[in-house]
């Protein structure tokens, strides 16, 4: 957080308004981001997290067109950025982001709550549910990988489902159902 703090007192000194908020529980990057989105005035978003702070600032600021979002990897994946490539490691500084182009981005509904890159069931979710019951021990990939291994080798990981997309249904047993949105 100390990081994360200097880089906000950088992006101060270039004139910027900024205000550094840490999380409290899951839902409330969400909840913080819709509430500034709502007030109406232009603001932009740094993201400081993983994948899932991502994607619940994504969710908070959907369709307000006074919001944009970018992030400062700091999570344990940080899936969402491998879809820009080369650029990736640009997002590691704010200084890099603050004044860089907006653009939409689509996004997958599922049941009402939006997905960036990917929406997944089975085994896949149940990976990202529980790595973090190992990032005390393991950093980043680590956790990643003791997660996998606890999921595969001692959860039952098919599932008897019925996927409905586009008037389609399919039923059957599997291990994880993902619709895609990004090259990762």
């Amino acid at each position: 957080t100390a990081e994360i703090m200097a880089m906000a007192k950088r992006l101060t000194a270039r004139g910027l308004k900024t205000e550094c908020i840490l999380t409290k529980s899951p839902g409330h990057a969400r909840e913080t981001a819709a509430a500034a989105a709502a007030a109406g005035g232009p603001v932009r978003f740094y993201a400081c997290g993983g994948d899932g702070t991502v994607n619940e600032v994504a969710n908070g600021i959907a369709g307000q067109d006074c919001a944009a979002m970018t992030c400062i990897p700091v999570g344990t994946g940080n899936d969402f950025l491998k879809n820009f490539g080369d650029a990736a490691p640009l997002f590691a500084s704010a200084e890099n982001l603050f004044d860089g182009p907006q653009f939409p981005l689509d996004a997958i509904d599922c049941n009402g709550r939006l997905a960036l890159t990917v929406a997944c069931a089975g085994l896949d979710a149940q990976v990202a549910e529980d790595v973090h019951r190992y990032g005390g021990l393991l950093k980043g990939q680590g956790s990643y990988i003791a997660s996998l291994a606890v999921n595969f080798f001692s959860k039952s990981y098919s599932h008897r489902w019925t996927v409905a997309l586009d008037g389609e249904r399919v039923s059957g047993d599997f291990i994880l159902a993902a619709v895609c949105n990004g090259r990762y």
